[in-house]
């Protein structure tokens, strides 16, 4: 019995050349995952100008990619000189000339795992289809910005949390307490998937999952990878 896991071909562009029925054996792959952070800039307070003159003092245009300490906005008087820089790359989002502020978008980009083995089947609507042995699907509470996939280690008991153990794998776990979740999120860990918890961490990928029964059996099945790619209403746990 075969189980079909769908991935969207903008992860996985190489299946542009694969053949049907190709075993692909992705081992170790890296995938940059993107993020991005809005910063406001309150240019008028800054540069002490009433706000419907910012326009007179930009050196930036709207959607203008800025590079590390490019100069957003200039003041010049007869004596002096002041200008504005920002020290990240960054896109001008928005320009807000009744609040005096201009929007800047930093785009965040991360090297995570995302190791995969199965049998190409086809490419349609922007999907890759890829055929594994076995598998299941299990719904998540909300959709992650984040993608992740590899080789799955489960945790029941606080003791079994040891970094050498759990270190750039998934963590699959009946912990969902702040104080384990923490100690886990700890150490370097590609991705968190829990039952249902409130807890959040900044430096970790924690992935609440519904359906305690199934979550259960996956425990107690203990399948050896796990796939999850960005925005996704789902989770698949897999044999290849």
């Amino acid at each position: 019995m075969s189980f079909l896991i769908k991935i969207p071909q903008i992860l996985v562009p190489q299946v542009a050349k694969l053949k049907e029925g190709e075993m692909v054996d992705w081992l170790n792959k890296s995938l940059t995952d993107r993020t991005e952070e809005e910063t406001v800039v309150n240019v008028a307070t800054e540069l002490n100008i009433q706000t419907k003159d910012i326009f007179k003092h930009l050196k930036v245009t709207l959607a203008q990619k800025i590079k590390e300490n490019d100069i957003l906005a200039e003041k010049k008087t007869l004596f002096s000189s002041h200008t504005l820089k920002f020290p990240k790359e960054a896109e001008v989002r928005s320009i807000n000339h009744h609040e005096g502020t201009i929007t800047l978008v930093i785009e965040k980009k991360t090297d995570v795992p995302f190791s995969f083995k199965g049998k190409f089947v086809k490419a349609e609507k922007g999907e890759a289809t890829f055929k594994v042995s076995a598998g299941k699907a299990l719904e998540v509470v909300c959709p992650l910005p984040n993608s992740f996939a590899g080789e799955c280690v489960y945790l029941e008991k606080e003791e079994e949390i040891e970094p050498e153990k759990i270190q750039k794998k998934i963590v699959v776990t009946t912990l969902n307490n702040r104080i384990s979740l923490s100690k886990i999120a700890a150490f370097d860990e590609a991705a968190i998937v829990v039952y249902k918890t409130s807890y959040y961490h900044k430096d970790a990928i924690i992935l609440p999952v519904q359906n305690q029964a199934l979550f259960s059996e996956i425990i107690q099945e203990k399948w050896p990878f796990c796939l999850y790619y960005e925005n996704s209403k789902i989770i698949y746990f897999y044999r290849s």
